[in-house]
């Protein structure tokens, strides 16, 4: 028979939430309020002037606490890794409209060559 201080351990692995000494639950790395909104998006873009390479790009946007959106991107061309850009802040307050203006600012940096090696 299983005593209760086995009985507590064998619950606390299985179920990821642990309980204090006391039997009261505590939260183990959860926040559910405050946590970012994040969405990784890949895409082609070929560049209009240069050599006309197609990029791949990587971009994650991101909604922090706050409900200011921001992004980071990655450009590769033929898996080589070519630059990250200029990250600036974004203005869009609406997600989907910070994807899009991520992506705009992201293609014009390709265009310009902006943090972006040919």
């Amino acid at each position: 028979m299983e005593s209760s201080t086995q009985h507590e351990a064998a619950h606390e692995k299985g179920s990821g939430e642990g309980r204090s000494r006391k039997g009261k639950r505590q939260n183990l790395g959860r926040r559910e309020q405050g946590m970012n909104t994040s969405h990784v998006r890949e895409f082609q873009y070929q560049r209009n002037q240069g050599l006309r390479r197609i990029y791949k790009v990587t971009l994650n946007v991101t909604r922090l606490p706050s409900g200011i959106c921001a992004y980071e991107s990655w450009v590769h061309h033929e898996g080589i890794f070519k630059g990250k850009g200029i990250v600036l802040p974004l203005v869009s307050a609406n997600f989907d409209d910070a994807v899009l203006e991520a992506r705009r600012l992201i293609e014009n940096d390709i265009e310009q060559l902006s943090g972006i090696s040919e």
